[in-house]
């Protein structure tokens, strides 16, 4: 009777997906009964390359829905024992192609034309990695040294110089290499951390990038309950993360909040459908509802800085423990294990509102330390007593093998890129945030010279220069150069760590008023290590840090290229100018919105790291001074604690009881 029933009825798309797998099985048998000729061959792996150059090049596949069948139907096609090689060959050539296309562009070659930039390709090219990865799955072992060539060396170096400002390719490549190297087809890795709230970094080129592949594929949740989607990211994005996390440890319930910066689309590109709530109120609706469910015990998990870490602690009833980041503070008892000097405590206890003491840490940057914290409570979920200490990973902690082999496979990459030596400077390049982001450092300086350098394009008969100013947050300054290691040698590895993020100088035409915004914004917070402060070339400003807010610049000029003999002359608010910025700054980062707003002309310029790297190639010898371009009335002479800023921390924590 069986036999005698219908087949179950088939969607279009599911007919398709079955004749493709019956295709790909037809092919196998007959290559095995006979040699394929070369016409056979050539018909097949054109009509795959037509296929897989559809799924890149489209505009419509995404909205209409179409890409994910389409994936299905090349992984059917591509699984057949005769096309797999040829498809994964393709498709890092693809991979490659488009690689090189945005590193063109990058590079400036390319930046005139108006629709030089590859959206829809770029976008597209996830569906490609996901292809990659479920036929390399499926590879045995000789599959994958086949098609580890030229092409993965070539898209590898290309992805490491695209990793900020194409982070979608960073994250693909990263599962896409465990299969290439890997001898088990799953490609498995070490077991992430049980949970992440969402930082401010996540989203630095939009819900797209994250979303494919890396929310997708990540195995543990991700946590925030002040972002909000809407329009049509609210069924996709929307669902991809939770506000919190119920957990079972030792037999008892641990409810774990997430939140993540408010600030977040001033200092990324979340886009318009995400919005991100206050930090406080949208967490008091969640541990209500965990108080409601019977859950005593709850951690906030943030990444929103150590000030708003503290108010959460005061402000949320409720919350028992908090985990912050985003401002990498600090924080030890007793005496510092490393150089780091402790903004307080570990932990920091602050009283709430309702007169409960909740424990706040967090464990510094650059997986420097493993923070650890120790909590009792009582049975009604009361903190009874917390301790710990940042756990210093020095060398007296084993590393982690398969890291660890990880970790040398880059260097080997890297090695004869990053040890080139570009120059030298003879006096300390000074990168610090305690300087760069409270006055003008010698290394911003030399940062904003390189960019104004860059541009100069010769005199005509009325300018001397069509641009002779620069301004860079100094926030984009990450580390120091010093003058005594390697006798001064200046390398490319040490420009990629003052430089780590990938993006150009572009230039822009602006007001003088809205000129005039920037720098009143630069200082609008000053004092709270944030990374709007303004580094400059060309420009000499005066602030008065005793007026209110929005009204600090005291005086603010610009040299001239309207000039035989050039000089400094007031900026003047409907006058206007052109001026060399991160492109980080274009669109509005670190909360210059004015510029994105009300800029007049854009230009997308080259890439910062070889902006400076030819800069300092040309001088072979470099001392920038600092020189009074950026002078500061009534303040304090630096930042009320030492909190040393790189907007992404790892946060790995423990969290124990006794009843």
């Amino acid at each position: 009777m069986a036999l005698c029933r219908a087949p179950p009825p088939l969607g279009l798309g599911d007919g398709v997906l079955q004749a493709c797998r019956v295709a790909a099985r037809a092919t196998d048998l007959f290559c095995s009964q006979r040699r394929p000729s070369l016409e056979f061959t050539r018909r097949v792996e054109e009509s795959l390359a037509e296929l897989m150059a559809l799924l890149l090049h489209s505009s419509q596949l995404s909205g209409l829905g179409y890409a994910e069948k389409l994936v299905e139907y090349l992984v059917a096609l591509g699984g057949s024992n005769t096309s797999k090689s040829f498809v994964i060959r393709h498709l890092l050539s693809l991979l490659c192609s488009l690689a090189n296309q945005l590193w063109h562009i990058f590079q400036g070659q390319e930046a005139s034309a108006p629709d030089a930039f590859p959206v829809d390709q770029y976008q597209n090219s996830c569906y490609l990695f996901w292809i990659l990865e479920k036929l390399l799955q499926s590879c045995e072992g000789p599959c994958r040294v086949e098609v580890c060539s030229e092409l993965t060396e070539l898209l590898e170096q290309r992805i490491f110089l695209l990793s900020k400002e194409f982070p979608l390719f960073s994250i693909c490549w990263w599962r896409l290499r465990c299969l290439l190297t890997s001898s088990d087809p799953s490609g498995s890795q070490p077991t992430p951390e049980p949970r992440r709230c969402l930082g401010t970094t996540s989203l630095t080129t939009g819900v797209e990038a994250l979303m494919a592949p890396f929310m997708k594929q990540i195995k543990c949740p991700l946590l925030s309950a002040n972002i909000r989607a809407t329009g049509a990211l609210a069924s996709t994005f929307g669902i991809s993360f939770l506000p919190y996390k119920i957990l079972t440890v030792g037999g008892e319930k641990v409810g774990v909040v997430g939140y993540t910066s408010k600030e977040t689309p001033h200092l990324s590109q979340p886009g318009p459908d995400v919005l991100f709530e206050d930090e406080v109120s949208a967490l008091q609706r969640q541990v209500d509802k965990l108080l409601a469910l019977g859950v005593q015990k709850v951690v906030a998990l943030g990444h929103s800085g150590f000030t708003v870490d503290q108010q959460v602690a005061r402000e949320v009833r409720g919350v028992d423990v908090v985990i912050g980041g985003h401002s990498n503070t600090f924080l030890y008892s007793g005496p510092a294990p490393s150089s780091e000097v402790p903004a307080g405590p570990y932990p920091f206890m602050v009283q709430s509102a309702d007169g409960r003491q909740v424990p706040v840490v967090q464990a510094y940057a650059y997986g420097k330390y493993l923070g650890y914290l120790k909590v009792t409570f009582d049975k009604e979920g009361n903190v009874l007593k917390s301790t710990g200490n940042p756990i210093l990973l020095d060398s007296s902690v084993p590393q982690d093998p398969i890291v660890l082999a990880d970790v040398e496979e880059w260097k080997k990459k890297l090695a004869n890129y990053s040890a080139q030596v570009l120059g030298s400077t003879l006096v300390f390049l000074n990168g610090s945030d305690k300087e760069c982001r409270f006055r003008e450092c010698n290394l911003g300086n030399l940062i904003c010279d390189a960019m104004v350098d860059n541009s100069l394009r010769g005199s005509n008969m009325t300018q001397w220069n069509h641009v002779s100013a620069s301004i860079f947050n100094g926030g984009g300054v990450r580390t120091s150069i010093d003058e005594r290691s390697r006798n001064g040698s200046i390398t490319a590895e040490d420009l990629i760590s003052v430089l780590p993020f990938g993006g150009t100088f572009d230039l822009v035409q602006l007001k003088g008023s809205t000129l005039l915004r920037a720098f009143e914004h630069s200082v609008k917070r000053y004092g709270e290590n944030t990374g709007e402060f303004l580094q400059v070339s060309g420009f000499r400003v005066e602030f008065d840090l005793s007026r209110p807010a929005d009204h600090r610049v005291k005086s603010l000029a610009v040299l001239c290229t309207r000039c035989r003999v050039p000089l400094y002359q007031p900026v003047r608010g409907e006058e206007v100018y052109m001026v060399v910025l991160p492109s980080y700054m274009v669109t509005g980062g670190d909360g210059f919105s004015m510029i994105a707003e009300e800029m007049l002309k854009h230009d997308s310029g080259s890439l910062d790291l070889s902006v400076v790297s030819d800069y300092i190639t040309r001088k072979q010898k470099v001392y920038p001074a600092v020189e009074g371009r950026v002078k500061i009335y009534n303040s304090a002479s630096g930042p009320p604690a030492p909190l040393v800023a790189l907007v992404l921390v790892v946060l790995l924590w423990t969290v124990c009881w006794t009843m």
